[in-house]
């Protein structure tokens, strides 16, 4: 009994979270594009010996 009373408060809260949300989205400061976005990241110095696994990981 106390399982089904704990289960309908469960959805009966669920469904007040989606129906009333109480958080809004939030706006980016500026809009970029996403291949503008993807050419602004940081790229990594390329190694020509490749990776070596015995240097650890920094």
């Amino acid at each position: 009994m106390i399982t089904h009373v704990k289960r309908g408060l469960l959805c009966a809260a669920t469904a007040l979270a989606v129906l009333f949300p109480t958080v809004t989205p939030a706006h980016a400061d500026e809009e970029v594009r996403l291949l503008e976005g993807i050419a602004a990241l940081p790229v990594a110095e390329e190694v020509r010996a490749g990776y070596d696994r015995d240097k650890g990981c920094l």
